[in-house]
């Protein structure tokens, strides 16, 4: 939905745009089932040649996980058996193996054939079976990661009825190829590092090695429950090996770097951890901001609800044009305000001067008279200005601007009209508005027989998966 609003009196409105968005979530790959302990590659290896690989220790029973990219196809082969065909998989898969994957020959070795083009990152896991007194009947106050089975416990614990059950568990399995791996250090983000989850961050670490090098990160998302494999690019004449990433969430990450050379021997660094967090004035943490009292921001907010039942001006300035707020959530009660009216460009240096901004309105003349009203997205009047600018500036696609001021007169006591800011609100489910959200321009005070021009409305960019309430949005000029 569009709309432009328009005053025609000395000065012209901005415009207004409501652009209806839907939220896209995003998740990587996500692991399910009933197997705990693997959501992050932590080592494996990147193959796109055949190969020969050995297990850094015995395999009972084989298991692997990862991803497999490009046109070809690949084959693994254990001792001769045909353990897993990328034809029978989806690009990513865990805990496959096409036939019979145990070994009882400790000299096994892994064969990977790749043919065309195809790139596979694997994980390798041992699979055991052992068996374990399953407890029927407990009562206990410990906390349940305290809890041990067939052990006595120093906190008060009845247990009874008693049997075996095998348990499964995996193990990862060091995988490697003969040479020298690469090295990797200077890993960035490093530990305890907070980001904003509405900005960029570097992923980056630096790689040596004698041949060319393949470069993942491996980033786990919060709670553990999925994650990501990103490819880094080489900066051109460096050792360094970057990707821009914005987090899809809050919450704590871990981050492991991974380097393959065409060698096949790889290196992977040392977990880091670091977590993203809201830019929220009130609550980075949990991205709560209720406003019960008059407040004002210069900078972007980006929070999870932001609830607002009293007067938020949102200061913006021909430097930083827009100030955003986004949130999941977005209330503004019928006492609410989110204003940045007469935020915009304001008068001209000196008395009888045009206003500031592209369209800004032409002073009057010596001796009185009526100053000119600035423009925006449509021309401001006039009013016979002898030096009258009329430009219509902005887009209504993607309103951004500020509006300009209206021109000033000779008398000392005049008050020119000064545009309207400009207002980005991102609301990724709802924004609820009973109150008022405007970027209005003021209008010229009256001084002595002469009149001062009124500054022209500002921007207002919403989007919103829904929109609901009765409020007003107002983007107009000062009359």
């Amino acid at each position: 939905m569009a709309a432009r609003m328009k005053r025609r009196n000395n000065s012209s409105s901005g415009w207004i745009v409501l652009l209806l968005l839907a939220l896209i979530a995003s998740i990587a790959v996500l692991f399910g089932g009933d197997i705990t302990g693997f959501a992050v590659l932590d080592t494996g290896g990147i193959w796109s040649q055949n190969s020969t690989v050995q297990l850094e220790q015995n395999v009972t029973l084989l298991r692997v996980s990862g991803s497999v990219s490009g046109t070809g196809n690949a084959t693994m082969w254990l001792g001769g058996r045909l353990v897993f065909d990328s034809r029978q998989f989806t690009s990513s898969f865990e805990n496959v193996c096409v036939d019979s994957c145990d070994s009882t020959d400790a000299t096994d070795t892994l064969n990977i054939v790749v043919e065309g083009d195809a790139m596979l990152a694997i994980t390798v896991f041992n699979y055991t079976e052992q068996n374990a007194t399953q407890v029927n009947e407990s009562l206990s106050i410990q906390p349940a990661e305290e809890i041990t089975i067939n052990e006595t416990s120093t906190n008060e614990t009845n247990t009874t009825n008693t049997t075996d059950k095998p348990v499964s568990t995996f193990e990862d399995v060091g995988i490697f190829a003969s040479g020298t791996p690469p090295t990797i250090d200077n890993v960035t983000p490093v530990n305890s590092t907070r980001f904003n989850i509405s900005s960029l961050i570097t992923l980056s670490a630096n790689i040596t090695n004698d041949t060319a090098v393949y470069v993942i990160a491996n980033l786990t998302y919060p709670n553990n429950n999925s994650f990501v494999q990103l490819v880094l690019a080489r900066e051109p004449n460096t050792n360094v090996y970057n990707i821009s990433y914005k987090l899809p969430a809050p919450g704590n990450y871990t981050l492991r770097i991974i380097a393959n050379d065409s060698d096949n021997d790889y290196n992977y660094s040392e977990i880091t951890r670091f977590a993203g967090v809201y830019d929220c004035a009130a609550d980075i943490v949990n991205g709560t901001w209720a406003i019960g009292a008059s407040t004002t921001i210069t900078k972007n907010q980006t929070c999870r609800v932001i609830n607002v039942s009293a007067t938020l001006t949102v200061d913006s300035s021909a430097t930083n044009v827009t100030v955003k707020l986004e949130a999941i959530n977005v209330t503004v009660t019928s006492t609410g305000k989110i204003t940045a009216g007469g935020k915009g460009y304001g008068r001209g240096a000196a008395a009888g001067e045009s206003g500031l901004g592209p369209g800004g309105g032409g002073g009057s003349a010596a001796g009185g008279g009526i100053a000119g009203g600035g423009s925006h997205g449509g021309y401001g009047v006039t009013n016979g200005s002898t030096n009258a600018i009329q430009i219509a500036y902005g887009s209504i696609a993607e309103p951004r601007d500020l509006g300009s001021a209206g021109g000033s007169v000779t008398h000392a006591d005049d008050i020119t009209g000064v545009g309207g800011g400009a207002i980005f609100i991102n609301a990724t489910d709802t924004l609820n508005n009973s109150g008022v959200i405007d970027a209005n321009g003021t209008r010229g005070i009256y001084a002595a027989l002469a009149y001062p021009g009124g500054g022209a409305g500002g921007s207002l960019l919403i989007h919103a998966g829904t929109l609901k309430g009765n409020g007003k949005y107002q983007a107009m000029g000062g009359a």
